[in-house]
């Protein structure tokens, strides 16, 4: 895969969050992301970017990962997620890479996923934040 393709794959992850599979779309709600918050911007790329390494890792169709398919659910997770400690990104990373696992184990069982699997990593990752949060400070 070459540098352009990847980078219309990573425009393409960003429009499929208005389920537009189009580059233009893509950067068009990229720069309404980054007029709103540059840092949300940075975690949408960077979402973007981490689904569609964990779906090649994970051996999903270059038509799907093209497409923009196994980044737009990280990307809305990392938007709801995003704050500006490196623990915030560890999050981040937890949850783009369980929503994008998420939608590929949904999509082998023939479920449509659209924005299930952002939805259910994001009370996972939550969940585990809050319990994580309540060990720490009961020492």
């Amino acid at each position: 895969m070459n540098l352009m393709r990847f980078t219309q794959t990573i425009f393409r992850g960003i429009g499929q969050v208005m389920f537009q599979e189009n580059v233009i779309t893509g950067l068009f709600f990229l720069f309404a992301i980054l007029i709103n918050n540059k840092l949300m911007a940075i975690y949408a790329i960077y979402a973007a970017v981490m689904g569609s390494i964990t779906g090649w890792l994970f051996s999903v169709s270059f038509s799907s990962i093209n497409t923009g398919l196994m980044g737009y659910n990280g990307i809305l997770c990392a938007i709801a997620l995003s704050g500006k400690g490196w623990r915030d990104l560890l999050w981040i990373t937890m949850a783009i890479i369980l929503s994008t696992l998420i939608n590929i184990g949904l999509a082998i069982t023939g479920i449509i996923t659209l924005t299930a699997p952002f939805v259910l990593a994001t009370w996972m990752v939550l969940r585990l934040k809050k319990l994580t949060k309540f060990k720490s400070n009961s020492y």
